[in-house]
């Protein structure tokens, strides 16, 4: 196993301990790398072999951690429990991972209480259990903007939704790509507005305020992860931003 590291609130899970005297070591990594379950409705072929073939879907990632943690004094190994058990407030904070140098992050929660069991033995040294829950199982890495007329890509391995600004001042105006998908906005913006669409839920926003009923036409997309990628354009001069973060499963 190479470098493996995870953050969350302010406690760092590491696989190879860089100080083997004050870390928090976790022994298993499940969840991090593929591991997610997929669901699907199977519809049987009446008096016929097989199904037929429905949409799959990911299920929300579940990441646990276990193993053993070793600080400088008791104290420090108490504080640090309490910690742990803190993470099981019920509240959603992001976990940052370095896997091998493959930065990546997620919004979770814990799954269930935390458990921390200091050794009877050696007060410095205890062994711990969390599981997280990310309900959305994507992970993201580097965010990428582009121009209009560049190709937009992402290195995932899932597709990305993209978000695209624009600028004003301007009329009604549509969004193209050369993959044949496009988006008509009619509402017009004045000097220093800005539109944010958010292509993975096809919201509008102007200056952070959702818009209803201004998309006129069209729908959304998302960037595959693959080169050399998909250019984008627009049908009245000025700026426009695509805004695609790498995107994994």
């Amino acid at each position: 196993m190479g470098r493996r590291e995870a953050r969350i609130g302010g406690i760092t899970f590491e696989a190879v301990p860089l100080d083997r005297y004050q870390a928090v070591v976790a022994t298993t990594w499940d969840g991090i790398e593929g591991g997610l379950a997929i669901r699907r409705d199977e519809v049987p072929r009446p008096g016929a072999h097989g199904s037929f073939g429905t949409p799959g879907y990911l299920s929300a990632r579940v990441l646990p951690f276990a193993g053993h943690l070793i600080q400088r004094t008791a104290d420090a190994t108490l504080n640090m429990r309490h910690r742990l058990i803190g993470l099981g407030d019920g509240q959603t904070r992001r976990l940052d991972v370095d896997l091998d140098g493959l930065f990546v992050w997620m919004n979770v929660a814990v799954a269930s209480q935390p458990t921390v069991a200091i050794s009877g033995s050696d007060p410095r040294v205890a062994t711990f259990d969390v599981q997280f829950w990310a309900p959305n199982p994507r992970m993201y890495g580097t965010e990428r903007t582009f121009a209009a007329g560049e190709q937009v890509f992402q290195r995932g391995n899932f597709p990305a939704d993209p978000v695209i600004e624009v600028t004003g001042p301007r009329a009604a105006y549509t969004i193209s790509t050369d993959t044949g998908k496009s988006i008509t906005i009619g509402q017009a913006l004045a000097t220093g507005q800005k539109h944010r669409i958010e292509m993975r839920t096809g919201r509008l926003y102007r200056d952070g305020v959702l818009q209803t009923g201004a998309i006129t036409a069209g729908g959304t997309w998302t960037i595959p992860p693959t080169s050399p990628g998909i250019v984008h354009s627009i049908s009245a001069a000025g700026p426009m931003s695509i805004i695609v973060t790498d995107t994994y499963i």
